[in-house]
């Protein structure tokens, strides 16, 4: 089933990239997040390594963190820019 949310990741960051490209640039960032998903769910189906649990749990969730509050940060960026406008 990793393999499966792998591939949806993918596919999720490849439309949220080419959005990114003719919308708005919020859109490639969390496309970065999407790649990185598909990475990490990809390390979970072809190693061993329980990568959600334990100290790699952690590092996820660090990283997820960090991901959510820079896409807050543009997304109150953009907002602001286009009330001024």
């Amino acid at each position: 089933m990793n393999i499966v949310y792998a591939a949806m990741w993918l596919m999720i960051a490849v439309i949220l990239f080419s959005m990114g490209l003719r919308e708005n640039k919020i859109y490639l960032v969390f496309s970065i997040y999407f790649v990185f998903n598909c990475v990490w769910w990809a390390a979970s189906f072809f190693s061993k390594a329980d990568m959600f649990h334990g100290t790699l749990g952690w590092v996820f969730r660090g990283i997820t963190a960090v991901f959510l509050v820079t896409g807050c940060l543009f997304y109150v960026k953009e907002k602001k820019k286009n009330i001024e406008e």
